[in-house]
This record gives C-alpha cells, structure tokens and sequence, in this order.
C-alpha cells in the first residue's frame, strides 16, 4: 500500500486524491512507511503535502465518526 500511495500521489488527479485518503484511512501501518517512502523517493515537498493528506484523512474520519 504504500508504494500505491506514493503512485497516487505522483498522478495528483482528483481521483487519486480521493484513493490516496482512502488508503490512508484504510491503512494505518502502511501510512507510516510510506512517510519515508515519500520522501525518499519524491523529496520533501511532496513528503510534506502527503502529511497534508494525512491530516485531513483522519479529520474526515473523526467527522464520520461523530456522525454515526
């Protein structure tokens, strides 16, 4: 899962958005490699974006879970 995150980001389409804070949400481990991952492979801009990613993921999670 993590290198289809960092493939997600790459792509940047609205879709690929929308699988990418599927991913996250769905994958908590695999969220953490693909940090490093990110960086490593796509430096630290797009490193800083995904955490981006990441934070708004698990703000939609908490809304959804405030809903129910």
């Amino acid at each position: 899962p993590e290198y289809l995150m960092a493939m997600k980001m790459v792509a940047g389409r609205p879709k690929d958005e929308l699988d990418l804070k599927a991913l996250i949400k769905a994958n908590e481990e695999p969220t953490k490699a693909a940090r490093g991952l990110i960086k490593r492979l796509l430096g630290a801009y797009a490193a800083k974006e995904f955490e981006a990613y990441v934070m708004e993921a698990t703000w939609e999670t908490k809304l959804e879970s405030e809903e129910d």
